[in-house]
C-alpha cells in the first residue's frame, strides 16, 4: 500500500498541506491552453494594461503577479499559501504582499478547511518523518483533474461554484471605492439574482452608476460600496441618468470612428469601450452612456459616407435622448 506522500507533487512539502492551504490563480485555465503540466511558457494579453484592479497594484505587487503566475503554470495551479516560500521561488527583492492580490481578485485561497489545531513544519521540512505514515481524518488535497491512483483514496475537496462572468464583467465596470468588498458585493449579487434580477439588469445598472459617477467626477471615497449598491434597499435602480444636454453627435463620431473594428464584434466591445475611456475621457464622460446603447451595425453600414453616418449617429442619439435610453438598447 503506497504511503500519503505517493501521491503527492513532487514539489510540495511531505505529510499534510502548509498550515496556510494553498492559493491559486483564479480563471488560470481560460487563459492558458497548455497540456503539459509544466509549459515552458505563459500567456501575458496586452488587455492587462487596460484592467482597472491591475493598475491599482504597487508597482512591485504587479511584478510579483506576473511571476506567480509563472510559478502557477509550473505547480499546476496549486502554490503554499506562504508568502516568504513564494518570494523565495520568484526571486523577490521585496516582500510578497499575497493579501493585495487576494483582494484585488486576481489569487484566491483554499484548503483552509485542512489546517492542523497544531503548527506544522515549515514548507522546506517533512511534518512526518520519513519512514512514518500517519492516519488523517480527511485525505490531502489532490490537484483538479488527479490522477486514476487519486481516486478513490477519500472524499475528494468538492469543486467550488463557477463564477458567474455577468458578475465579473460588472465588478471590473464599477467605480472605484476603497476598501470596497468583491466577496460582499458578490453575495449582494447573488441573492437579487435569486429574487428574479437579471444579470444583464444588474450590469447596465452598474455600467450607468460608473457613467454616473465619471460625469459627476465623484470623489471615490463618495462612491457607494458595492455591497449597498447591489444590496436589499436596491440602490442600483435610483435614477442614475446623466442629463443629454452635454453630449452632441460631435462626441459620439469621434468615439466611433477612433473604436475601430473593435466595436463590432460583442467579443472585443468592452475592450474598445476601456480604451476609449481611456484615451477620449472628456468625450467619454459626455457620450458614453449614450455610446455603449448604440446600434453599431447601422453606423458600419454608412461608415464611407460622411453626411449619411453623420445622420445615422443623430437619429440614434435622438432616440436615445427622448427615452432617456430605457428602452433603447444595443
Amino acid at each position: 500500500m503506497p504511503s500519503e506522500n505517493a501521491t503527492a507533487p513532487s514539489w510540495a512539502p511531505r505529510g499534510k498541506p502548509t498550515m496556510a492551504g494553498y492559493i491559486r490563480v483564479k480563471n488560470f485555465e481560460r487563459f492558458q491552453h497548455y497540456r503539459d503540466r509544466n509549459p515552458p511558457w505563459i500567456k501575458l494579453y496586452n488587455e492587462l494594461l487596460d484592467d482597472y484592479a491591475f493598475a491599482c497594484l504597487q508597482d512591485a505587487s504587479k511584478a510579483h503577479l506576473v511571476q506567480i503566475w509563472l510559478l502557477a503554470s509550473r505547480y499546476d495551479n496549486r502554490i503554499p499559501h506562504d508568502a516568504e516560500w513564494i518570494a523565495r521561488k520568484i526571486n523577490a527583492t521585496t516582500p510578497v504582499d499575497l493579501a493585495s492580490l487576494v483582494s484585488a481578485g486576481f489569487i484566491e485561497i483554499y484548503g483552509m478547511e485542512q489546517v492542523a489545531s497544531t503548527p506544522l513544519a515549515p514548507c522546506s521540512v517533512s511534518a512526518t518523518p520519513e519512514g512514518e505514515t500517519e492516519v488523517e481524518k480527511e485525505p490531502p488535497l489532490t490537484p483538479p483533474g488527479g490522477s486514476e491512483r487519486e481516486k478513490g483514496k477519500g472524499k475528494r475537496k468538492a469543486k467550488p461554484a463557477e463564477e458567474d462572468p455577468l458578475f465579473e464583467e460588472a465588478w471590473r465596470a464599477y467605480p472605484h471605492r476603497p476598501n470596497n468588498s468583491k466577496a460582499a458585493a458578490r453575495k449582494a449579487w447573488n441573492a437579487r439574482r435569486k429574487e428574479g434580477a437579471s444579470g444583464e439588469y444588474l450590469l447596465e445598472r452598474t455600467r450607468l452608476y460608473a457613467a454616473y459617477c465619471a460625469h459627476h467626477r465623484t470623489e471615490p471615497r463618495f462612491v457607494k460600496q458595492a455591497a449597498t449598491f447591489y444590496g436589499p434597499d436596491r440602490h442600483y435602480e435610483s435614477d442614475y441618468e446623466i442629463p443629454s444636454g452635454g453630449v452632441t453627435a460631435e462626441d459620439v463620431l469621434t468615439l466611433f470612428l477612433h473604436g475601430g473594428a473593435w466595436l463590432g464584434s460583442s467579443e472585443t466591445r468592452e475592450h474598445a469601450f476601456r480604451r476609449l475611456e481611456q484615451t477620449h475621457p472628456e468625450e467619454w464622460r459626455r457620450a458614453g452612456p449614450y455610446f455603449r446603447r448604440y446600434r453599431f451595425s447601422p453606423l458600419y453600414a454608412v461608415k464611407e459616407d460622411p453626411g449619411r453616418l453623420r445622420r445615422e449617429v443623430e437619429s440614434q442619439l435622438a432616440a436615445l435622448t427622448s427615452t432617456n435610453g430605457r428602452a433603447y438598447a444595443s
